[in-house]
């Protein structure tokens, strides 16, 4: 994993994302985690291929797992969950791909309150 931070010109970032396009390949990814940080990692690292592979070794289906999140580097995990959630303060691509978008953001609990209401449904 290659962290690249900038911490007052997000132009600056997303310029070296482009600009290292070619030059990684189909090998590597990059994403933002933060408006301030570039990350680079390998393709077949990341979130996704993690929960997919905690389902296979819980012995669960990816269908039946929840996982959410807010910032670019989670979309492969909800992309790869069978029920996505995003933080009400996540990034539109986030909250474009997810099931469920909570009521309230990261600070104000926004996930603690989709577990509650989760586990009463679950439960």
């Amino acid at each position: 994993k290659v962290l690249a931070l900038e911490l007052h010109d997000k132009e600056k970032l997303f310029k070296l994302q482009r600009d290292t396009v070619d030059y990684l390949g189909d090998k590597y990814i990059s994403f933002f985690s933060c408006d301030q940080m570039l990350e680079f990692v390998d393709k077949r690292s990341g979130k996704g291929n993690a929960v997919t592979f905690v389902c296979e070794h819980f012995g669960i289906s990816p269908n039946d797992a929840y996982a959410a999140g807010d910032a670019e580097n989670d979309l492969s995990m909800l992309a790869a969950v069978g029920h996505s959630i995003a933080i009400k303060n996540a990034t539109d691509e986030v909250k474009a791909i997810a099931a469920t978008i909570t009521e309230k953001t990261n600070d104000e609990g926004g996930l603690t309150d989709i577990l509650l209401q989760l586990s009463k449904d679950k439960f």
